[in-house]
């Protein structure tokens, strides 16, 4: 197919990749793996599409990451 490494547009995002950007946005990957769990099912983590719906999530909150962690904490139930 192609040689080089695969944009990130046209693969998805790696496990490290999403944990990663979580970090930047200030978020606590443990809590965010068990949100992912609960919004995507367990298996996220290895299923590329799972880890796609994320980085896509993670997309539509990142001029706003104070306001998606807070989001993550009520589903988790730990609100302020």
């Amino acid at each position: 197919a192609g040689a080089g490494h695969p944009r990130l547009e046209q693969a998805r995002p790696t496990l490290a990749q999403l944990l990663a950007r979580v970090r930047a946005m200030g978020g606590d990957t443990e809590r965010y793996s068990a949100y992912a769990a609960l919004r995507w099912g367990h298996g996220w983590r290895i299923n590329p599409h799972g880890r796609g719906r994320a980085w896509d999530e993670l997309d539509r909150y990142a001029q706003d990451p104070e306001g998606y962690l807070d989001k993550i904490d009520a589903e988790l139930g730990l609100g302020a």
